[in-house]
């Protein structure tokens, strides 16, 4: 079905290779091939089980330019979306499993993917674990959100503004190549881009 139906299909599983287990996005893709992303950054618990990822992960579509991370990738390490919007990327997909409590909860997780699409300009397509799993209750709040470049309001939800935590299907529909990336393509103000990479590489090699 999915050769037919030009459609991308993301989701989590474990990935075995050889004696290492990676936690990993799976990605079906139109030309009936399989992608996966190897979760780079590992959390807590997962370092008794999973093995580090080392690459990100960019596809090239006829939509744009897709990224890939895992939950404490997109909630702890900017440097991942970063480099991808460097490289192009238009949507960054994010897959979780943030649970609720005091401290991690829906609400947070919306900080941190406000502040991705704000910092960078693009589109992220979060899905999160919703409902109790082996006692832990987990926080949904699945949504879209980016840019509106007509008006160029930096944030806006295309799905589940209120972040819903009850289970469901929710679709957007969004143009990436309608992004906002004016830190790496230069704005109405200045053709420049106003992100550095030789620079900021400069600061890391100073002693």
């Amino acid at each position: 079905m999915v050769p037919l139906s030009r459609t991308l299909i993301c989701f989590g599983a474990p990935y075995y290779e050889a004696d290492l287990i990676y936690n990993a996005a799976f990605i079906t893709c139109p030309d009936n091939t399989v992608k996966i992303y190897k979760k780079i950054h590992i959390c807590g618990y997962e370092h008794q089980i999973f093995s580090k990822g080392r690459k990100p992960l960019i596809l090239n579509t006829e939509y744009g330019k897709i990224g890939f991370g895992i939950c404490y990738d997109t909630i702890r390490y900017p440097e991942l979306i970063r480099y991808y919007c460097y490289k192009g990327v238009n949507l960054y997909v994010n897959l979780s499993a943030v649970t609720e409590d005091a401290q991690c909860d829906a609400c947070y997780l919306k900080r941190v993917i406000e502040y991705h699409v704000l910092s960078n300009g693009i589109y992220i397509a979060s899905s999160n674990v919703c409902g109790i799993q082996n006692g832990d209750k987990f926080s949904g709040g699945s949504c879209v959100a980016g840019p509106v470049r007509k008006t160029e309001k930096p944030i806006h939800y295309y799905c589940n503004e209120e972040l819903s935590q009850e289970p469901g299907i929710f679709t957007a529909e969004i143009k990436p190549e309608e992004n906002l990336r004016m830190i790496f393509d230069g704005n109405r103000f200045s053709p420049i881009p106003d992100f550095d990479m030789n620079l900021y590489y400069s600061w890391y090699q100073e002693r």
